[in-house]
């Protein structure tokens, strides 16, 4: 048959062990309660039918509580007529939990399911709680009025008693004493604490103020410190380009320390084919077998740029050498410079030619002529001074008149070929010149 819990009325499923409960069981369920519950035991005893009447209980509580049994004993899961001999132990059981028990207002019916039992339990917490409380309260009450009976002497007590309650007064008396002069201590205990925690909110105040200064040092700190790294980066950034300069300028320096000005101005070299030439301009003519093509063969603008290169090296040297010449003076202008005889018969030569065909060319060939010899004349004056100064220096070729290592310098009557090799040894005596007087730095 099922069985509904007494509370809720939900249909509840039984545990296996309540299946097949025997009376021994029942009996040491009944004793377990008759133990708990002396007054109900005592009226089993005492061949009582109803245990209620051994109860001092009000009638129309003990109604309610019949009441409740009637509907327990008359619902369809507990009526003993509709029970099987199977369910009569699990009624007996129920009948004994929900029927013995030393107060009828707090009957509790069985079966309960799982949260019905737990919503009990919480209320008979709630209610030990309780009767705890006015149990404390009344005996307080109780033993406050004991001691206002004997204060106002409405109680009389025995001298052991008086001895032994005038003990416990002077106990208190002590102890309350004791309190009073621990409480004093711990007010000053107190008073020190408070004054010591008054001194380190001071402390904790002054330390925050000084925190606040040390983070703007630090915040100035770091801001000065960004400022000059990044100065600091600038500065090493801008002396990075100055080494760099430094150093190309220290190349530089050494280069042109190691060259020389003249040199470079004045740069006289020779090509595959035996002409020399000064700064890249040739001084010379090649044999029409020379040039294969009429482009190949020197024109006279670069010849009379070569000898005004020529006549400037000259000049250049002769300062050089503090040298005035005796016979002539040479005039550098470049494609048209001119040398001056002096003297009683002094005259005026170009130092350049011309390839124009007229009546005029063999006078202006012998005035080239001229001037050529004039500035050997002059080259050969140098050689002089140079042998005077120093006996040991030696020169190239050597210039007798008009020819210098054989070769004659004129033009006119001459080969090309010859007339070339002249002006190679006259550059090339020129050279052996300067490189002696870049040798001599006291001169």
């Amino acid at each position: 048959m099922g069985w509904n819990c007494q509370r809720c009325g939900q249909l509840l499923q039984l545990d296996a062990s309540l299946e097949h409960i025997d009376s021994e069981t029942i009996a040491n369920v009944r004793k377990v309660v008759n133990e708990v519950f002396p007054r109900a035991a005592q009226s089993a005893s005492d061949g009582v039918d109803d245990p209620w009447d051994t109860l001092h209980v009000l009638p129309e509580v003990r109604d309610a509580v019949l009441a409740q049994m009637d509907a327990y004993t008359s619902s369809p899961a507990s009526n003993i007529s509709a029970k099987s001999d199977a369910s009569l132990p699990q009624y007996t059981l129920f009948h004994i939990l929900s029927s013995d028990a030393s107060c009828p207002p707090h009957v509790v019916q069985h079966p309960l399911c799982e949260s019905c039992t737990l919503q009990v339990l919480e209320d008979h917490s709630a209610q030990i709680d309780q009767a705890r409380k006015e149990r404390d309260t009344l005996q307080t009450l109780e033993h406050e009025l004991v001691r206002l009976a004997l204060l106002d002497g409405d109680m009389e007590m025995s001298s052991e008693d008086k001895a032994r309650w005038q003990r416990k007064q002077n106990i208190i008396r002590r102890e309350i004493d004791e309190m009073d002069a621990e409480m004093q201590r711990l007010e000053k205990e107190l008073a020190g604490y408070d004054e010591e925690e008054a001194k380190l909110h001071a402390e904790l105040r002054n330390a925050r103020q000084e925190d606040e200064a040390l983070e703007q040092q630090e915040t100035n700190f770091w801001r000065d410190y960004h400022a000059a790294t990044t100065e600091l980066a600038q500065c090493e950034s801008d002396k990075a380009k100055v080494d760099a300069q430094v150093r190309e300028d220290t190349k530089i320096c050494a280069h042109l320390e190691q060259s020389d000005a003249y040199t470079d101005v004045f740069c006289i070299e020779q090509d595959s084919r035996g002409m020399a030439s000064i700064n890249g301009l040739r001084l010379g003519r090649l044999n029409p077998s020379q040039a294969s093509t009429a482009g190949d063969q020197v024109d006279w603008p670069e010849i009379n740029a070569a000898w005004g290169q020529t006549a400037f090296l000259l000049t250049v040297l002769a300062r050089k050498l503090a040298l005035q010449f005796s016979a002539y003076r040479v005039h550098p202008k470049g494609s048209f410079s001119i040398v001056e005889r002096l003297g009683p018969d002094k005259a005026t030569y170009e130092l350049y030619g011309t390839s124009e065909w007229q009546l005029g060319r063999l006078l202006h060939s012998r005035r080239f002529d001229h001037a050529m010899v004039g500035i050997l004349t002059c080259v050969h004056e140098l050689c002089e001074k140079v042998q005077e100064l120093d006996p040991a220096a030696t020169l190239p070729h050597t210039i007798e008149k008009d020819t210098i290592g054989g070769a004659s310098i004129r033009l006119q009557f001459n080969q090309p070929e010859v007339w070339t090799r002249a002006t190679r040894y006259l550059l090339f005596t020129l050279r052996a010149l300067l490189c002696w007087t870049l040798e001599k730095p006291h001169v």
